[in-house]
């Protein structure tokens, strides 16, 4: 299926999706920036994909599937609900979170992206279910998912902006592990601040 990024609950975010890398860490975005331009890399959206698609080509351009997208945003709703219903309880308390009135939202859309992953096919969003909320205030709960979820494409661009510096697409076990290293160095360095990303 391809997915129609004007149509997409995703389209909105496009922005700051873009900027997401840089927002995280805002003190090491000119040094980032600086080694996007002086490498050529460039961050192309993927419309067209249903798979889990996220990876750098030869010509420095890291693809991302707008499939993806709309997953990860699917997660990042889902925890942040799902961990407030369970902190409502006393710890060792058994749950069903799809009786919960809150919970089952996050339930639904959870499943519904866990099944486009197993299938590896992207459904139409559902009628009904969460969407993003562009420009969420301080302190809600979209606000945190939408934090989180940016936080999520950053570590994913980072990533792959790794593996266009050293020219490494298809890498060996030990040169994957100190990209990722060298991702989660950079990208722990937001969470010394609370209100990260900013917009």
């Amino acid at each position: 299926m391809s997915v129609d990024l004007s149509q997409s609950p995703i389209g909105p975010l496009i922005q700051q999706i873009e900027k997401a890398p840089y927002l995280v860490v805002p003190e090491r975005a000119d040094g980032l920036r600086k080694m996007v331009e002086q490498h050529g890399i460039r961050l192309v959206l993927k419309p067209e994909n249903d798979d889990f698609h996220v990876y750098v080509t030869q010509s420095r351009e890291i693809l991302l599937g707008v499939a993806v997208l709309e997953r990860l945003w699917a997660y990042a709703y889902a925890y942040v609900n799902l961990l407030v219903v369970v902190q409502r309880h006393p710890g060792g308390t058994d749950l069903d979170l799809t009786a919960d009135a809150q919970a089952r939202p996050a339930m639904d859309l959870l499943t519904w992206a866990d099944d486009c992953e197993v299938l590896y096919h992207q459904t139409p969003w559902p009628n009904g279910l969460p969407r993003p909320v562009l420009n969420a205030p301080e302190g809600t709960l979209d606000r945190r998912v939408h934090d989180i979820f940016l936080s999520m494409v950053a570590w994913l661009v980072l990533h792959e902006t790794c593996h266009a510096v050293l020219r490494h697409p298809f890498s060996a076990d030990t040169e994957e592990y100190h990209r990722q290293e060298f991702v989660t160095v950079h990208h722990q360095e937001s969470r010394r601040g609370q209100d990260r990303p900013r917009r």
